[in-house]
């Protein structure tokens, strides 16, 4: 079994323009940095005052391919399912877009002060190229 990483980041890896929150209804891009490493969890510790719903998500590989079986999942920071793993066995560059966001558990609405994680699966054996950047849409709340 692989070995569990947990890492906590401070802050989301996004600027709201001189700590000045979105307003209410306005849609806003997160950038989650995932670098290299074993399966585990990367935890983004949320913003006070800032409730949002994803509406969107997608991974753009920032090194060479992965390997057979290496995904990155965004889940809430519970460990609750927010989409589908994205397949991150792809070159540099790429695209990869979430196609589903379950709706049914209402993980896709983060409470204010509440952060996302992002669940890193590295598939092959030995292999470590998961670098990528997770870009989730959220409109705030």
């Amino acid at each position: 079994m692989p070995a569990k990483l947990h890492q906590v980041v401070p802050s989301f890896a996004f600027a709201v323009g001189g700590g000045v929150l979105p307003a209410v209804g306005m849609p806003f891009l997160l950038a989650l940095t995932v670098g290299d490493g074993v399966t585990g969890d990367l935890d983004w510790t949320g913003i006070p005052g800032l409730t949002f719903r994803i509406t969107g998500a997608w991974t753009q590989k920032t090194t060479g391919p992965g390997g057979v079986g290496d995904t990155l999942q965004l889940q809430s920071a519970t460990g609750v399912p927010v989409t589908n793993a994205m397949d991150v066995n792809v070159a540099a560059g790429v695209l990869v877009r979430a196609t589903t966001i379950d709706d049914l558990n209402a993980a896709q609405v983060v409470p204010t002060g509440f952060g996302l994680r992002v669940r890193r699966v590295n598939g092959a054996a030995g292999g470590n190229v998961l670098n990528a950047t997770v870009y989730v849409e959220a409109v705030r709340l």
